[in-house]
């Protein structure tokens, strides 16, 4: 009688075993691709209002430094400063923040690579 759910199990346990685990495996990639399309949803919604509040920002800087009582050469000097490091700042923050040694050694790249040089 052994001999019986032996084969029985070999013939249609494995086969609804890999059917299950094919179903979960599915079930897993279908959550983790939703979870990936929501969250680039919601990034794109957040760069956009962001995009938004900026624009809404210079805006705003402007019409404040035009109506400002001075003459127009000096608000025009004024507001290119503050431009050039409205850009500026962003710009070395963000070659700093993306630069490959940061991420090597935040990441602890850098001790596994101390690791396994001492060890030759």
């Amino acid at each position: 009688m052994n001999w019986l759910f032996r084969l029985i199990w070999i013939f249609w346990g494995k086969q609804t075993l890999v059917r299950e685990y094919k179903r979960r495996s599915l079930s897993v990639y279908l959550r983790a691709l939703r979870a990936a399309r929501l969250s680039l949803i919601g990034v794109l919604a957040t760069f956009l209002f962001l995009q938004l509040m900026m624009l809404s920002g210079v805006g705003a800087l402007v019409t404040g430094f035009m109506l400002w009582s001075r003459d127009f050469q000096t608000k025009l000097e004024i507001l290119f400063w503050i431009f050039t490091g409205a850009f500026a700042l962003p710009a070395v923050a963000l070659i700093i923040l993306l630069s490959e040694w940061l991420w090597f050694r935040l990441s602890g790249a850098h001790r596994m690579m101390d690791e396994l040089y001492r060890r030759d």
